[in-house]
């Protein structure tokens, strides 16, 4: 999580919220809808690219059957066509020594390249950023 709060300067859109408890940052989304392999979430995400600018995403849709958390879009004020790949779900790794509790479908999320490339640092492309607890019912 530090390249994206101290790098990127992440910060979460209503009703997203973020929390520090423990020392490791969490960032939860209402679920608005499951409909099959599909979870629905309202909220978002704005970060500061590398080089500057605005980047905001919203309306996580993860995909539990493709692996994929994708989201709408707006790069400086301008919305991006169609949704934007920004995570890779795959094996959940450790945080600070342990790996985080999770009374639902758990994921490490990595950084797609289409994602890694609009925040300005293609190189973070497949990087680890934390890792998703999906609980349909609640908050992931």
């Amino acid at each position: 999580m530090p390249v994206l709060t101290n790098t990127l300067k992440v910060r979460p859109v209503a009703p997203g919220r973020l929390s520090t408890a423990g020392g490791t940052a969490r960032l939860t989304f209402p679920i608005t809808d499951v409909d099959g392999s599909v979870v629905e979430h309202a909220g978002g995400l704005e970060f500061t690219p590398v080089g500057g600018g605005q980047l905001r995403v919203t309306r996580f849709e993860i995909n539990l059957a493709t692996g994929v958390l994708d989201a709408r879009a707006r790069l400086d004020g301008k919305r991006l066509p169609g949704r934007v790949d920004l995570f890779f779900l795959g094996p959940v790794q450790p945080i600070d020594g342990r790996i985080p509790a999770c009374a639902g479908t758990p994921a490490g999320l990595t950084l797609t390249p289409a994602a890694a490339a609009a925040l300005g640092a293609p190189s973070f492309a497949g990087a680890f950023v934390g890792d998703a607890c999906v609980i349909p019912g609640g908050d992931d």
